[in-house]
C-alpha cells in the first residue's frame, strides 16, 4: 500500500523490542497503583472498623447496623477500587497501541 512502510508484518527486532519495553512498563505502573489502592483501601478499613468500634462501644444494640455498614463500606469501595484499577490497565494498555501504531 501507498504511504505506508513494509514492515515485514511489524515483527522486526526494534518492533519487538518496543512492545516488551512498553509490556514492562505498563506492569510497573500497574503495580505501583495496585500498592497504592491496597495501601489507601487499608487505612479506609481502620478507620471504618474504629468508627463502628466506637459506635458499638456507646451502643451495643447497635452492632448488627454496624456490622452492616462496615461490610457494605469495604465491599463498596473495594469494587470501585477494583473497576479503577481495571479502567486504568486498558487505558495504559490502548496508549500503548496507539503509541506503537503511531497514532500519537
Amino acid at each position: 500500500m501507498e504511504g505506508r512502510p513494509a514492515t515485514n508484518g511489524g515483527n522486526n527486532l526494534s518492533t519487538g523490542s518496543v512492545r516488551v519495553e512498553k509490556a514492562h512498563e505498563i506492569v510497573e505502573r500497574l503495580a505501583v497503583r495496585r500498592r497504592f489502592y491496597r495501601g489507601g483501601f487499608f487505612i479506609f478499613a481502620v478507620i471504618v472498623v474504629s468508627a463502628a468500634s466506637a459506635v458499638i462501644g456507646i451502643t451495643p444494640s447497635a452492632w448488627v447496623y454496624m456490622l452492616a455498614w462496615v461490610g457494605s463500606s469495604l465491599l463498596g469501595t473495594a469494587a470501585i477500587l477494583w473497576w479503577l484499577y481495571l479502567a486504568r490497565g486498558t487505558s495504559l494498555y490502548a496508549d500503548a497501541g496507539r503509541e506503537l501504531l503511531g497514532g500519537k
